[in-house]
């Protein structure tokens, strides 16, 4: 089978993110980008498809990342370490402590429109999710690896306060602060019926609110192999989506009404947990296999993991940094390789294996989804946090059934 989609969103996050992270001039970069372009339409017949799809997808990424860049972040980027005057709505605020971090989005004022801005305040700063202020702010000016984070995370500049913000109005019909609203009342609900560390761990994994975590508990975590449980994920997405699916067909819904229902879920899913790039990577292939469903075709797992990547990187091409998202794909690819291993070596697709051996298949699958997965995930564990547990393997498999 090919795997266009496969091969070209691997091009297209290389050519991203070794453009950001060589420092290539925008320009320069897109005028390569336009010239590999034209030549892959020259030679398109004689190319190999992988090869065409490749040389495509590397150019248009080139292209994107510059024109993307002028339009949002090279603007924000004029007001690094200066003293602005913000306008902005509030639509979203994490507590640590004594010490919050509000998110805003400049509506007037030097900024730049639609700028998203992280500032950090003290714990006891009366402003809130849907609250409009006009504020007097100090910008950070980061480093190359720190902003390429940043945008990673739609996040423009970080600030700290010079000055109390002024209340100027408020809009809490704002979609973004709905679901804001809602994520901050359920991690409540949940921590005020659950006072102990699980009462954290759950809210972590319904809501997105990680902060919740004790910082012992999640170091405990972290050392045996198994601090992705704690947050969101696409594991969480999609084990919901599947117990969905059996809920509906288990009261005799069609296939159809199946798929589209899942559909509506899972973007619901997507949005109550904050949309963390995991979970939108999980939500898109989520909408391909059940689109496909309803048209009665077969999905393809790693064109659908191909495909999950470019619509990710076309809304930021900067998420390519996000130590979230690498994780997620890798494991995926780890899975989609344990997969294909298996019928290479048992000569017989996935569902025939499943129903000639259930038991042997299911026990294979746990163990080797988790060494495939922590296999393909350990050079970036590594270079992320500086340790990698050899008993994740094991340990995946007894905890994750539990957990989730």
């Amino acid at each position: 089978m090919n795997r266009a989609f496969h091969t070209g969103a691997i091009a297209w996050a290389c050519a991203a993110f070794l453009s950001v992270s060589f420092g290539a001039d925008p320009r320069a970069a897109a005028a390569v980008g336009a010239f590999m372009l034209l030549a892959a339409i020259a030679v398109r017949k004689r190319l190999p498809l992988w090869l065409c799809a490749a040389t495509v997808a590397f150019g248009l990424s080139l292209v994107w990342l510059a024109l993307h860049s002028s339009l949002t972040f090279s603007a924000a980027a004029r007001f690094e370490g200066v003293s602005v005057d913000l306008r902005g709505l509030v639509i979203e605020r994490v507590e640590y402590g004594d010490y919050a971090r509000l998110t805003l989005i400049a509506e007037d004022g030097p900024l730049p429109s639609g700028i998203r801005v992280s500032v950090g305040a003290p714990g006891a700063l009366d402003v809130s999710p849907g609250d409009v202020v006009e504020w007097e702010l100090i910008t950070d000016r980061p480093d190359a690896a720190s902003r390429a984070k940043l945008y990673a995370d739609a996040i423009g500049l970080e600030a700290s306060m010079a000055g109390a913000p002024r209340l100027v109005g408020k809009r809490p019909n704002d979609w973004r602060v709905l679901f804001a609203r809602y994520r901050d009342a359920a991690a409540s609900h949940i921590t005020r019926y659950l006072t102990g560390p699980e009462g954290g761990v759950l809210a972590a994994m319904a809501t997105g609110r990680s902060e919740l975590i004790a910082a012992d508990l999640r170091a405990d975590y972290a050392r045996s192999g198994l601090s992705h449980l704690l947050a969101v994920s696409g594991l969480h997405l999609t084990v919901f989506a599947g117990l969905f699916d059996a809920l509906l067909s288990i009261v005799r819904c069609g296939r159809h009404m199946r798929a589209a229902a899942g559909l509506t879920a899972v973007l619901l899913f997507m949005l109550m947990t904050g949309c963390t790039l995991s979970v939108v990577r999980a939500a898109v292939m989520a909408v391909i296999c059940r689109t496909a469903l309803l048209l009665g075709r077969d999905s393809d797992t790693l064109n659908s993991l191909g495909f999950a990547l470019i619509i990710i990187l076309l809304q930021n091409p900067y998420a390519i940094f996000s130590t979230g998202l690498q994780l997620s794909y890798l494991a995926t690819m780890g899975i989609a390789a344990c997969a294909w291993c298996a019928r290479w070596i048992w000569r017989m697709d996935a569902r025939s294996l499943r129903r000639l051996h259930p038991f042997g298949y299911a026990a294979l699958l746990a163990f080797s989804t988790s060494v495939c997965a922590g296999v393909f995930t350990a050079p970036v564990l590594c270079f992320a946090f500086g340790q990698l547990s050899l008993v994740a393997p094991v340990a995946n498999v007894l905890a994750a059934p539990f957990v989730t």
